[in-house]
């Protein structure tokens, strides 16, 4: 999937982004951006964000993200602590700055976060602190002109839409049902719901409970993925050839699912049908119980990785992984996101 070019000028630029990047504002985090050259700006590549460090656990924090850095490479990178009046980041931030130095990385911005206003820890006065750049700043609006979407507020909101919600009992008993009826549930059929219910722009609620959980039951239809693999391989295109894609599944998914990038020279998504189908996938996996919810979750791992959306797809893997630690996708899908592998290296 091509990403589309903001060139971001300065470190400020950077910290106006840095929520759309993670899809939700940080807090009590360590965030790495790295950056290429590209013209007079630069390309943002891998974003990591970590828990802040407790005191005493920079070191260990620092070589964590060690190995994800090496595999890309990077020209330069900014660092950003998010913290509180308590702990401001400050040694995090200069801890990881020394590693990146050490590993030829140049340091463009080491910033510092606390209650919506930050400083550089290069700035000669320590005591000038600067309100965060807020929606409106010049690369916030392009980078949510370019996603089609905006940030949820924080970490634990994100995780929230991920979770079983309302609906999730109900369409457990109904794929309970399914899986007790030989022949029901084909890879044809699965196409056909998964169409309905990823381009259809009304409300997931109202859809039966019966079809949503047809759409979850197909993705292991007839006792194989072949559904799961082509929906993950349809969505994110460039990632799984079509000619390697089961020919029923992909007969359905060009049926059903018509996307546009399929047809496109390039095979480049548009960010709004991009960000469209994700929203759609969290919602899905929201209206099902953990069982059920791993094949969902896992296509969206995948997907959200795939578009350069690691939070959602760490929140997806998360809660794949606790329900079926041995789902061996998911589990794979784990170690790339949780290694910083750039989707093209998969």
């Amino acid at each position: 999937m091509s990403a589309a070019v903001i060139c971001l000028s300065s470190p400020v630029d950077v910290l106006s982004v840095v929520p759309h990047l993670l899809g939700f504002h940080p807090s009590q985090s360590l965030v790495l951006v790295c950056l290429t050259s590209h013209g007079k700006g630069a390309r943002v590549g891998l974003v990591a964000r970590m828990d802040l460090p407790a005191e005493g656990q920079a070191d260990a924090a620092a070589d964590a993200l060690l190995p994800a850095l090496a595999r890309e490479d990077p020209d330069a990178a900014v660092v950003i602590a998010y913290g509180t009046p308590v702990d401001e980041g400050t040694v995090a931030v200069e801890v990881l700055s020394g590693a990146l130095s050490e590993v030829g990385v140049q340091v463009r911005g080491r910033l510092v976060v606390v209650e919506g206003r930050w400083q550089s820890l290069d700035s000669p006065d320590r005591h000038d602190w600067t309100v965060v750049p807020g929606p409106d700043a010049a690369a916030s609006l392009e980078f949510a002109v370019v996603a089609g979407s905006a940030p949820v507020a924080s970490r634990s909101v994100l995780e929230g839409r991920c979770a079983a919600g309302a609906r999730a009992d109900a369409v457990g008993r109904e794929c309970a049902r399914l899986d007790r009826v030989h022949g029901e549930v084909t890879v044809e059929r699965g196409a056909a719901v998964w169409g309905r219910l990823l381009l259809d722009r009304a409300d997931l609620a109202g859809f039966p409970d019966a079809t949503v959980a047809l759409a979850a039951v197909s993705l292991h239809a007839g006792g194989t993925p072949a559904l799961r693999d082509a929906l993950a391989g349809w969505l994110t295109p460039g990632v799984l050839p079509a000619h390697e894609m089961h020919p029923v599944a992909l007969a359905g998914l060009r049926e059903h699912l018509p996307l546009p990038w399929w047809d496109s020279p390039r095979g480049q998504a548009d960010p709004a049908t991009a960000a469209h189908l994700l929203d759609r996938l969290i919602q899905v996996a929201g209206c099902l119980p953990d069982p059920y919810a791993v094949p969902v979750l896992t296509v969206l791992g995948h997907t959200a990785w795939n578009q350069g959306n690691g939070a959602v797809a760490r929140v997806a893997l998360d809660r794949a992984r606790a329900a079926d630690p041995a789902y061996y996708l998911a589990a794979l899908l784990d170690r790339v996101v949780t290694e910083g592998m750039r989707p093209r290296a998969m």
